[in-house]
């Protein structure tokens, strides 16, 4: 699972990237593009475009395009280096290149633990590695801790301010009433002529100047009516529709707000301004057209600007505040600039979006792909496709592994080397440790004979000792850290020591992928002694991924035979479920293999309690009763079990109903009833009942008591009913 702190971190980091990128090109684009609406959709382009791209690189839906390998001058390759226990004829070709990686096949052997495999030689590779790397390596598993926590201060005093300014702003606002007389039947008419709807106008005393409002409507002082000539007001009144036509003051409020919450980047300040620039001339040409008069436009333009002063509300606006923005604005319109409101072109806009697309696989950023994880959490991804080819990603502090495997591949047996691929695969091993990457490819030719090739630190490297002692080390690595290939990897684990040693490489790993692998596979490749079963369901209560536990228990379930005290340390493991459905699914898939053993079913019993949700409760304890383990006592205590913890009338009937259904006793009906009497609902309370007086009838007891739970029902009508059920139950 990838640690949400880590990837909120990483994806902050990326978005600083690319939003930097796209800022700086939107400024540059503004050199060749003159017009107005053109510019706009560039801007926004950029403004939105930073968020996608971020989010679709970190999320992993795209991959970057490794342009430095793609760019690099291929290195020369060394020549082969011979197997020392191949003959001439069997040797493969050796290319070390560029994302190709390592040695030639060691000799066999026995299955070495990591531990004790050859150690690297990391102290050398490191002190021997330019002072940037090292210091990066220094600061991996810090830097995103020191981001994030800088970011949320940031984001929670720049949000602070921007609610203060907001209510501020309510407070001009405040008073406002509707427009009325001339000024609304000159709006009307503006509105009836451009053929769009009317928002609401209202004259609010408090403001100083007109103002666009994000919840649509439009806002204008006193003064507006009183000062201003037809003329003028009606300019006035057009330019303030054409922000609400537009849509400026919504996309204000977004910028506004994503400035606050992503203040780390300071150029999002500067498209905000840019986009609040260009709204104002989009918003002037759309007015000069609507009333036919630029001049106007800009005589009231310089009214507004006269009397407006700092205006908090018009920040949620298009302001005026922009002394030469003001001055262009008017000389724009005084000289005759063409009024024209061109659409965006196809060609803008499907420029824009290669330019997106091309971003989002050529930017570069940060990913749980290609960095550490935060603090000790561990990252995993495991995808495999239907022709069977594998990629594993796993990160944690300080180590990285990316896993690529196209076609069959098996290891020798003292896992020092592949041993053989099918014809045409590749195998690809990327591993960061201990501050060292290592690359090391295999690949087969059409007849299945093998080529390999190393890198270290993107620098090729030919395979000798020390190339060999890495690799003799990395691949037992990348089976414990990844789980890769795990039916063969338990298998030999198996014969070089039992059940033992595979359950020391599941305590050894913090991966819950590959515990839940192994677990998996070694509960299904043998029939386990009592101590090996309860080791391994104890490893297995260790997993911290709902889905990796449930998963392994599931497999202990359906391949061991556990006895009482094991299925309810099975059981007393499941607790650890967080995920409701992820609990149900196991308690349900345990119902019907619950042992004859009352501390089982207790342990049952109480797992299920933990559920908190009211269906996946029902759907377990129906589970429960279905397999008539433990006799009416068992059944009693899961209608109990129900009555306390279900908060759903329609839920706790449903399964009153299914435990009324089957062999009622005096001892079930009793629960049933007690259960049934904290039923609100009567409709449903008269359900259950109707479905137990067959069972209670003849019983003098609990006639009563079913009487006594009737009489608790406000509705006659449902009283009614249910005490006929009684009466012609006991006639029967």
């Amino acid at each position: 699972m990838v640690d949400p702190a880590a990837a909120a971190a990483l994806w902050l980091a990326t978005w600083l990237i690319h939003s930097t990128l796209l800022y700086g090109g939107a400024a540059l684009a503004e050199r060749w593009v003159r017009a107005p609406s053109a510019r706009e959709p560039i801007w926004r382009a950029a403004m939105l475009g930073a968020l996608l791209t971020a989010t679709v690189q970190v999320s992993g839906l795209v991959e970057r395009v490794p342009l430095g390998r793609l760019l690099a001058a291929p290195a020369r390759a060394p020549a082969a280096v011979p197997e020392p226990s191949a003959s001439p004829a069997t040797v493969p070709t050796l290319e070390v290149a560029r994302e190709r990686g390592l040695p030639a096949r060691a000799r066999a052997g026995t299955v070495t633990p990591p531990a004790a495999a050859p150690a690297d030689a990391a102290p050398a590779d490191r002190a021997a590695r330019p002072a940037w790397l090292r210091w990066r390596d220094a600061l991996a598993d810090h830097w995103m801790k020191a981001l994030l926590c800088t970011w949320l201060a940031g984001a929670a005093l720049a949000v602070g301010r921007l609610l203060w300014l907001g209510r501020l702003a309510r407070a001009e606002l405040a008073g406002r009433v509707p427009a009325r007389g001339a000024l609304a039947a000159e709006f009307a008419a503006l509105c009836a002529e451009r053929a769009v709807r009317a928002p609401p106008l209202r004259v609010a005393p408090g403001l100083s100047g007109p103002v666009s409002l994000p919840n649509g409507e439009i806002a204008v002082p006193a003064w507006t009516a009183e000062s201003l000539d037809p003329r003028r007001r009606r300019a006035l009144l057009a330019h303030e529709l054409a922000h609400q036509q537009r849509r400026d003051p919504q996309w204000q409020v977004f910028a506004l707000g994503l400035q606050a919450l992503l203040w780390p980047q300071p150029l999002h300040a500067l498209g905000r301004r840019r986009l609040a620039a260009l709204a104002e001339l989009q918003a002037d040409a759309w007015a000069a057209r609507a009333v036919r008069d630029p001049r106007a436009v800009a005589e009231c333009l310089a009214e507004c600007a006269e009397r407006l002063m700092h205006d908090r509300a018009a920040a949620f606006g298009a302001a005026m505040t922009d002394d030469s923005l003001l001055v262009q604005r008017v000389d724009r319109l005084l000289e005759g600039v063409p009024m024209r409101a061109p659409k965006t072109s196809w060609l803008v806009k499907g420029g824009v979006a290669a330019a997106l697309a091309a971003a989002a696989l050529l930017f570069p950023g940060c990913d749980v792909h290609s960095t550490y994880t935060l603090g000790s959490g561990v990252s995993t991804r495991v995808t495999v496709d239907d022709d069977g080819d594998t990629s594993i990603v796993v990160r944690r502090g300080g180590y990285a592994l990316d896993l690529e495997s196209e076609g069959a591949v098996t290891f020798e047996p003292d896992e020092s080397d592949v041993a053989t691929l099918s014809p045409g695969g590749r195998f690809r091993l990327e591993e960061t440790h201990a501050g060292v990457e290592h690359v090391y490819t295999v690949t087969a030719d059409p007849s299945g004979a093998l080529t390999r090739s190393l890198q270290r630190e993107a620098v090729d490297v030919p395979l000798d000792e020390q190339g060999r002692a890495w690799l003799a080390a990395a691949l037992p690595r990348m089976f414990t850290e990844s789980g890769f290939d795990a039916r063969a990897r338990v298998a030999r684990l198996l014969a070089a020591g039992g059940p033992a040693r595979v359950l020391e490489e599941v305590d050894r790993t913090g991966n819950d992928h590959a515990k839940a692998v192994y677990i998996g596979e070694l509960l299904g490749s043998a029939r386990l002694e009592a101590d090996d079963v309860a080791r391994a369901l104890s490893s297995a209560a260790r997993i911290e991924s709902d889905f990796e536990l449930r998963t392994a228990l599931t497999r202990a379930l359906e391949t061991q035979s556990l006895d009482g005290p094991r299925s309810a340390q099975l059981l007393e493991a499941a607790e650890g479920l967080g995920s409701d459905f992820e609990r149900a699914q196991l308690l349900v898939d345990a119902a019907g293999r619950l042992p004859d053993d009352a501390g089982a079913r207790a342990a049952w019993l109480a797992t299920a309690g933990g559920l908190d949700s009211d269906f996946e409760l029902r759907r377990t304890l129906e589970a429960g009763l279905e397999t008539n383990a433990g006799g009416a006592s068992f059944a009693a205590e899961i209608v109990g079990l129900a009555a306390r913890r279900m908060s759903s009338d329609f839920e706790l009937r449903t399964l009153l109903a299914q435990a009324s259904a089957r062999s009622v006793d005096a001892t079930l009906a009793s629960a049933c009833l007690e259960a049934a009497s904290g039923i609100g609902s009567d409709f449903e309370r008269c359900q259950v009942l109707k479905a137990l007086a067959p069972h209670v009838a003849r019983d003098p007891e609990l006639s009563r008591r079913y009487r006594d739970v009737a009489a608790g029902m406000s509705s006659d009508f449902e009283r009614g009913q249910a005490l006929v059920a009684l009466d012609e139950a006991g006639r029967d």
